[in-house]
């Protein structure tokens, strides 16, 4: 497992840093673009990182259902195209821009 190796060839084009995995490296990259694609369909919460997002359900709205990204990207891209444009919507942070 490279976890426990010292081979990291996933570099951030932003600082430099190395990971041993792309996901991880994806992750990282989200700091610095700012991406937030886990918002919450209930309020206004939003983060980089989907054990947050879960915890943020888990904790605050417990009665609702936990989806996954292709779900509130669907709900974003559904709510933009019955309600005339993404501001109707707090999932607006999904779309591509």
């Amino acid at each position: 497992m490279l976890v426990h190796t010292q081979q990291r060839d996933h570099v951030c084009k932003f600082c430099g840093k190395a990971f041993y995995a792309r996901t991880v490296l994806t992750l990282h990259l989200r700091s610095h673009t700012g991406e937030r694609p886990y918002a919450c369909h209930v309020c206004d919460f939003s983060h980089a990182h989907r054990i947050l997002y879960v915890k943020h359900m888990q904790k605050f709205h417990p009665g609702e259902e936990i989806r996954t990204l292709a779900e509130l990207q669907r709900l974003a891209a559904k709510a933009t195209a019955e309600g005339g444009g993404p501001e109707k919507s707090r999932l607006h942070l999904l779309l591509p821009r």
